[in-house]
């Protein structure tokens, strides 16, 4: 292993220069080396996909195929002149522009005069205009006269974002290729020639964690920044928990306890092991991370053509995309989750929904003596003199955040009926306790000789859920 080396930019040393290296573009690939094999360069190309998947990446990898003396089967050889001063962006007929901030109608004027000038050395010039989309509405004007009578010795790639800002008739005129973001397994197999490429070994359970725990709106780039991170630490030898921590990233091993809870479902063991991811993993990361292995076991039921496994795991998956990737969005999902799964194997009866329902634990017999909580009953918090009456439907957690202190309370009281649902354990605590709210402190009251721990993982639910800061009491 190679211990001298030092990255300032891993991104950028280990892009891609040759189309046959990209990762996870197989079809945008294929149509392009096609383009090149039988001379049939289109004049104008539009990438469009999200960030870090490799539009420019791309684009510049076509450049040097184009211009390559050698050609292998259509593609750059990464060997010769034209190949190399392309991937070092000083080739003279290769220009990127950034339309973000060159995309006013004076600067596609002065790009347009230039434009109709020879070529330096080669046969033809290609302009790679980055971030079409940031094209002033009078610049997309002038930029569409540019591509009705484009000079004929040019071509022109727009790399975007966001297509649908581009207008129409600017697409129309483009061979346009969508740009999807590369699997999880593109990833890994990525990082692996990275890393071996810069003279590392790397576990494999490490490589998972870097990808499982890197932003999926970054693409490839979030990937690679995620593990130049980690190479001074493998450089070390350091153990695959440092590194997870220095990921910022949860243990794997609580990720699938996590996962395993819900799918029982079973509160308490899933609010504990939250509790622990968040006090150790960052939140989006952490969130990241579950939403990884989600779509791992998706995929893994949908290969065994499992129905129920296949339903189970796409509701978890498109559950927890809906939510913020924060502390408080984990367990949101995770009540969501709970209550929708408990229902799931315990479903209402014929003509009621199961989030309609609501039972009061405290109803009184004539005679004034409580009536004892029945096992199928979910409880109600006591609201004190003053209090607005219980909802029947919980506000989103943003709302709840917002709310007056007359509204706080029964806020509480519908957030607690629906953790009862979840399971028994939580059902008969959550009966026999209250919530009071005195100079802006609201309480969740259990009886003596609660659980610590279930009492205080219950405060923290309904201050992540509701947005109002909950304390416990055992008294």
């Amino acid at each position: 292993m190679n211990t001298g080396i030092a990255v300032t930019n891993l991104a950028a040393a280990a892009r891609p220069r040759t189309l046959r290296n990209i990762v996870g573009q197989q079809s945008a690939v294929t149509i392009l080396k096609a383009c090149v094999s039988t001379g049939r360069v289109p004049s104008q190309l539009l990438l469009a996909g999200g960030s870090g998947v490799g539009k420019t990446t791309l684009a510049r990898a076509f450049c040097a195929a184009v211009f390559c003396t050698n050609p292998i089967d259509g593609d750059g050889c990464d060997e010769c002149d034209e190949c190399h001063d392309v991937a070092a962006g000083t080739h003279p007929d290769v220009i990127e522009v950034d339309a973000a901030s060159h995309g006013g109608i004076d600067q596609i004027r002065d790009l347009a005069d230039k434009a109709h000038f020879a070529p330096f050395r080669a046969d033809r010039k290609i302009y790679i205009v980055d971030e079409a989309h940031g094209l002033s509405t009078s610049g997309a004007q002038a930029f569409l006269k540019l591509l009705e009578e484009p000079p004929a010795h040019t071509v022109w790639i727009l790399a975007t974002t966001d297509k649908d800002k581009l207008p129409a008739a600017i697409q129309g005129r483009c061979l346009s290729l969508p740009i999807l973001a590369p699997g999880r397994a593109d990833k890994l197999a990525n990082l692996g020639r990275i890393a071996a490429a810069h003279g590392y070994t790397i576990d494999a359970g490490v490589l998972e964690l870097v990808v499982d725990s890197a932003d999926t709106t970054l693409g490839v780039r979030g990937t690679v920044t995620r593990l130049e991170t980690i190479l001074p630490l493998v450089a070390t030898g350091a153990t695959n928990d440092v590194i997870a921590e220095a990921l910022a990233a949860a243990d794997p091993t609580h990720i699938r306890t996590y996962l395993n809870s819900v799918t029982r479902p079973d509160a308490s063991a899933a609010v504990t092991v939250l509790d622990t991811i968040t006090a150790r993993a960052a939140a989006p990361v952490a969130f990241t991370q579950i939403i990884a292995s989600t779509r791992t076991q998706l995929a893994a039921a949908a290969a065994d053509a499992d129905t129920a496994a296949v339903s189970t795991w796409l509701t978890i998956w498109t559950t927890l995309e809906r939510y913020p990737r924060t502390v408080a969005g984990l367990y949101c999902a995770t009540s969501e989750l709970l209550h929708d799964r408990a229902h799931a194997d315990n479903p209402a009866p014929a003509g009621e929904h199961p989030r309609g329902q609501q039972f009061t634990a405290e109803a009184k017999k004539p005679g004034g003596a409580p009536t004892p909580p029945q096992p199928s009953q979910s409880f109600t918090v006591r609201a004190q003199p003053g209090d607005a009456q219980p909802s029947r439907r919980a506000p989103t957690p943003e709302a709840a955040a917002h709310d007056s202190r007359r509204q706080r309370v029964p806020i509480l009281a519908d957030t607690l009926n629906k953790i009862a649902a979840i399971n028994s354990r939580a059902a008969a605590l959550g009966r026999r306790c209250r919530v009071t709210h005195h100079g802006g402190t609201s309480t969740v009251h259990c009886p003596a000789g609660t659980d610590p721990v279930l009492a205080a993982a219950l405060a923290g639910i309904l201050t992540d859920i509701t947005g109002v800061t909950v304390t416990a009491s055992t008294s």
